[in-house]
């Protein structure tokens, strides 16, 4: 998998392969040829890059990231990788339709729908949202496999704007990345998980069982965890 080294400033570890390495571990391990996987908050593209080098050309990727500059970044790294199975959006997703304010920060990856944030100062742009329901229900596409969360506080209204998705899904797998430090609640996230009979485990594809405190950022989410190994 290929990036441009000037796109962000911890291109290096991606390249080493040393990027969010429980994560990839467990998309490498979990996501099958021919699935649909969706990013949200897709940043650059490492995830979205990384899913269509798995699912092949009878898969799809959707990535959704809000901001321009970063869109532009996913779309060259897609063209510069070949790949023809990733569609990219550039909206926020949430959990209403419409227009929301996105708050930029000095990082690509620091952006958030989250007022008064800190590094989240360098001004604001008005972008589009919508909900993945209402998204997935437009285009006639039901089947997800994957999806991988990381919106920089917006965790909830993502989840909540996806419900009848995830609803819809027995097997969908569920990578969350949270951010109790922005004021996120890890046990109001999981709690919705759960009341829509998800379990819960730590980021690893051995399914250890996540320990639900304030302090939790990163959850993996099923109803029918495969045996590891």
């Amino acid at each position: 998998m290929y990036l441009n080294l000037k796109a962000h400033r911890g291109m290096l570890s991606r390249v080493l392969g040393m990027y969010e390495p429980a994560k990839t571990d467990v998309v490498l391990k979990l996501l099958k040829p021919g699935s649909t996987f969706i990013d949200v908050g897709a940043n650059i593209g490492d995830f979205s890059l990384l899913a269509a080098s798995v699912i092949g050309n009878e898969g799809k990727v959707l990535a959704f990231e809000p901001e321009a500059a970063n869109c532009q970044w996913v779309k060259r790294n897609i063209e510069l990788n070949g790949h023809k199975n990733v569609e990219v959006f550039q909206l926020a997703l949430s959990d209403s339709d419409g227009e929301a304010p996105l708050y930029l920060g000095g990082r690509c990856d620091y952006h958030s729908l989250l007022k008064d944030q800190r590094e989240r100062e360098a001004g604001a742009i008005t972008v589009k949202t919508r909900t993945l329901d209402s998204l997935l229900e437009e285009r006639g596409q039901f089947r997800v496999d994957m999806i991988k969360v990381d919106v920089e506080g917006a965790e909830l209204e993502v989840l909540k704007g996806a419900r009848e998705t995830l609803r819809r899904n027995p097997h969908v797998v569920l990578l969350l990345e949270l951010h109790p430090l922005m004021g996120v609640s890890p046990a109001e996230a999981c709690d919705f998980l759960r009341h829509l009979g998800f379990s819960l485990f730590q980021m690893d594809s051995q399914f250890t069982p996540a320990r639900v405190d304030e302090n939790l950022s990163e959850v993996l989410a099923c109803r029918h965890p495969p045996a590891s190994g």
